[in-house]
């Protein structure tokens, strides 16, 4: 994998977006009084609607089908969800200023969405807003929105918008799609980013299944692959944020159709990810991670980093707790680690940190393994590649 490539394109995410020559600016709700928040709401949401009708006109059909999701935040992702069915006082106490604002889109319209940002959104002047410009990344469109005067002084000069594809079933989110993009706000209460809980679901979902004794080959000329052998420890099991959880790998068959060992070693190749099933219901999900039939709590508390880390506690062991911080620490700072900011390695550092912390917290004996983490960080941020903002 081009980790660089993947690096830059990732950097579009949480307010880190330049098109034609401007960076994205935040919006300091800080700043903002009780009225000016209403307003502004009223005025973003409005702007949606317009958009989605200037598209329904070139397309015959609107991007939501139903407007009463917008008003009830129900189309949002992450801590935009929170911004806009929180009060000013209680959302700007534990966010001060926002960086994105993340919309979900029905998948199944990518295609003529795709294209009719591209190429029809760039410079529009719609309602109180004019769009700059937009730019796509892997399984998403962004697009930056600069407000008009009504709203001075508070970083609303360049509103970065991420547009997140994400599958709709009688014309609502799916339950997955909400669990996959979804910020808890008791985790923003406690300075952790919704992301962080989709890394904690990747380093759970890598504990499930380990295998040694595996060699993972090719599977056109079942020869052992270098890069897949590193390690002695498989992890047989993944998760993505878009499709859940999959099994990563089968067996490779002899000629008579049979498993292949060789010298005691089981030969499987990896299933391509278009060729896997997916696990997406959440009870199931959790069932996986736990062994254990989920409650609707169980469920629920699954969507927080907090609460997930507090289930750990109860059901996991010393071995498999360490398992996963390991895990969790090199998706934070690791080989190939997704920077958070592209202009300031300080706020990466800072909110991952956050996010860390709360792991120590819940788990105080895993700072015995702190001069092994801080040896990670520091090689992380000394290949830090930070953008120029503009």
């Amino acid at each position: 994998m081009d980790f660089e490539k993947v690096f830059k394109s990732k950097f579009k995410e949480g307010g880190n977006l330049t098109v034609n020559g401007k960076s994205a600016t935040k919006l300091q709700v800080a700043n903002m009084d009780n009225e000016e928040f209403g307003d502004f709401k009223e005025d973003f949401i409005a702007f949606l609607l317009s958009v989605s009708d200037i598209y329904m006109e070139k397309t015959g059909y609107p991007i939501w089908n139903r407007e009463d999701l917008l008003f009830e935040g129900k189309v949002f992702s992450g801590s935009t969800r929170a911004f806009f069915q929180k009060d000013r006082d209680t959302f700007a106490n534990k966010k001060p200023k926002v960086g994105d604002f993340d919309v979900q889109v029905p998948e199944d319209i990518f295609d003529t969405f795709h294209e009719f940002v591209l190429n029809d959104l760039p410079n529009m002047e719609i309602g109180d807003f004019v769009i700059h410009g937009c730019s796509q990344s892997p399984g998403q469109d962004h697009c930056l929105v600069r407000a008009n005067k009504f709203y001075p002084e508070v970083g609303a000069e360049y509103i970065q918008i991420d547009w997140e594809y994400v599958p709709f079933k009688n014309n609502v989110p799916t339950d997955f799609a909400t669990f996959a993009h979804y910020s808890s706000w008791e985790d923003i209460e406690n300075d952790v980013k919704g992301v962080f809980m989709k890394y904690l679901m990747r380093a759970l979902v890598s504990t499930i299944d380990e295998r040694e004794n595996v060699t993972i080959v090719s599977a056109k000329t079942g020869k052992p692959l270098a890069s897949a052998n590193k390690s002695t420890l498989k992890h047989f099991m993944g998760f993505s944020v878009d499709k859940g959880i999959r099994t990563k790998f089968i067996p490779y068959l002899d000629e008579n159709g049979n498993p292949l060992i060789v010298d005691g070693q089981e030969y499987w190749v990896e299933q391509p990810a278009k060729e896997s099933k997916y696990t997406q219901d959440v009870g199931a999900m959790y069932q996986l991670i736990f062994n254990e039939p989920a409650t609707e709590k169980d469920k629920k508390d699954l969507h927080s980093f907090v609460r997930t880390l507090n289930n750990l506690m109860k059901k996991f062991d010393t071995e498999r707790i360490t398992k996963v911080f390991f895990m969790f620490s090199k998706l934070l700072w690791g080989p190939g680690a997704q920077g958070i900011s592209a202009f300031d390695p300080k706020e990466d550092e800072e909110v991952k940190t956050s996010a860390y912390n709360q792991f120590l917290k819940a788990f105080p004996e895993l700072k015995q393994y702190e001069s092994e983490i801080e040896e990670m960080k520091s090689t992380y941020y000394q290949n830090y590649k930070v953008t120029e903002r503009k």
